[in-house]
């Protein structure tokens, strides 16, 4: 129940202080010795995931068709993958045999952390509930700029577990400043001094998704979009979200909508379906051109792709979504043109990835982020997708302009703060003056480097106390 109510500290709700507490008392299992230490690990992160991703349910049941128990067992078992895969190596610490308070802090802060860079590499990505998210709109947010979430993390695991290593006496102030901290808002934001400008408009349609594939359904899409779209057409850039249209691009009714397009003088740039004869994919493309394409290469697992796919696909309606067999891009995400400038382009999954998109974000004026966040329902899945894209504008000191296909779509400032949005379920359009920034943040440019350096250092060092322990 402890490690449960964890996803109050992230969008809509948080409420931050409940991160610092839920995590003191897992480095308070960590430190002591408790009978089923193993089990109380587990259990911490199974309630963590389990009301964390709780959303998927919506997935599964509505979308998948998926009678609601079997939704139910396939979460648990995704639950206890995620718990057992990021946290049960927490259990290492009782083999270390530290004694020394700052090699206690120092060793279990280090384990805490790989649980959470591990996010980035194991079964497929999945970065979700970094720790120092919760820095962001706090007094404590510019450090975001200058070592990133991952950095922010570092601090988080390393006071927490200070706290509750430390006299006894001194515990309860330090856990209580640190709340504090996190309850104070940010003040003195800095601004983008930077005039230059493009006018970018987001198409938001809001359609029933159950009924994409519906080929009766296709006219009410193409007629909502084109609608939208000429509210603001007016705008330099109009961007549609992640593949919008269920055909592929290009094709023959895909022509039907560039003539469209062509005959209002309407360029956009939208999600399409691209297949190369062999492969399926999620890109990005102008339309009606094709003339710049971009193809996602962060696919979410069971949505976009099936792993394990010879043993689940064909199990449950679930595993058999249309689109779900599709392919990474290959190559190295590369920025498109527009205008005189270019912009960094991310597909859904892609913007949580920053390890994937920090070089070139560097010379980049802004991003754009298009995501289909409607499987989430009305769950606090699209909350907590927007508050990660939120502090990845401010990692890189970039605008991220959002648009989804059922909410929250948002222009977000490169100090990760929204100046306008969205909200989820209304079928909309908005434009938006963006500005345009060469300028990068410290962290793209110096500290993303060297806080992984640190971090490997770190686990070297746990790597010697574990040869240390093996020998002597």
């Amino acid at each position: 129940m402890i490690g449960a109510s964890s996803f109050l500290a992230f969008s809509p709700y948080d409420l931050k202080f409940i991160l610092v507490l839920n995590f003191c008392y897992l480095v308070w299992i960590i430190q002591n010795e408790i009978n089923n230490k193993f089990l109380n690990i587990f259990a911490w992160g199974f309630g963590y995931w389990l009301l964390g991703i709780f959303w998927l349910i919506v997935s599964i049941h509505y979308h998948g068709n998926v009678n609601f128990y079997l939704s139910l067992i396939f979460l648990v078992i995704l639950t206890i993958t995620l718990s057992l895969t990021f946290f049960s190596p927490l259990f290492i610490y009782q083999y270390l045999k530290v004694k020394r308070t700052k090699m206690i802090i120092i060793s279990i802060s280090t384990l805490l952390i790989l649980t959470e860079i591990s996010r980035y590499f194991l079964l497929g990505g999945f970065p979700w509930f970094q720790s120092g998210l919760i820095f962001l709109d706090t007094i404590l947010s510019p450090l975001i700029s200058i070592i990133g979430v991952t950095g922010c993390s570092v601090i988080f695991f390393y006071i927490v577990t200070a706290a509750m290593s430390i006299n006894y006496n001194l515990r309860a102030p330090l856990i209580f400043i640190f709340c504090l901290l996190l309850t104070l808002p940010e003040v003195n934001k800095v601004k983008d001094l930077q005039s230059e400008t493009i006018s970018v408009g987001i198409v938001q349609p809001s359609l029933d998704t159950n009924l994409k594939f519906d080929s009766e359904y296709l006219e009410t899409i193409e007629t909502t979009l084109m609608t939208l779209t000429k509210k603001i057409k007016t705008a330099d850039l109009i961007v549609w979200p992640e593949a919008p249209l269920p055909y592929l691009s290009p094709s023959i009714r895909s022509k039907k909508l560039e003539e469209m397009l062509k005959t209002e003088n309407i360029r956009v740039l939208s999600g399409i379906y691209e297949y190369d004869g062999v492969n399926l994919f999620n890109s990005m493309s102008f339309l009606p051109e094709y003339n710049q394409t971009h193809r996602k290469a962060k696919l979410v697992p069971f949505g976009e792709y099936v792993p394990f796919e010879p043993y689940l696909r064909g199990l449950i309606d679930f595993f058999d979504l249309p689109m779900s067999n599709m392919k990474p891009s290959m190559s190295n995400i590369e920025r498109l043109n527009f205008m005189e400038t270019s912009f960094l382009p991310l597909i859904c999954f892609d913007a949580i990835f920053v390890n994937y998109y920090i070089e070139e974000s560097k010379n980049s004026t802004f991003v754009i982020n298009i995501s289909n966040d409607s499987w989430f329902g009305n769950s606090y899945g699209p909350e907590q997708h927007l508050q990660i894209v939120r502090a990845k504008a401010k990692e890189i000191n970039k605008w991220i302009i959002r648009a989804t296909t059922n909410g929250i779509s948002a222009f977000v400032d490169n100090n990760g703060t929204i100046v306008d949005k969205i909200e989820t379920g209304k079928s909309e359009s908005k434009i938006y003056e963006v500005k345009l920034s060469n300028q990068t943040s410290i962290y793209a440019k110096y500290s993303y480097n060297i806080i992984f350096y640190l971090i490997c250092m770190k686990v070297i060092f746990i790597l010697s106390l574990i040869i240390q322990r093996l020998i002597f």
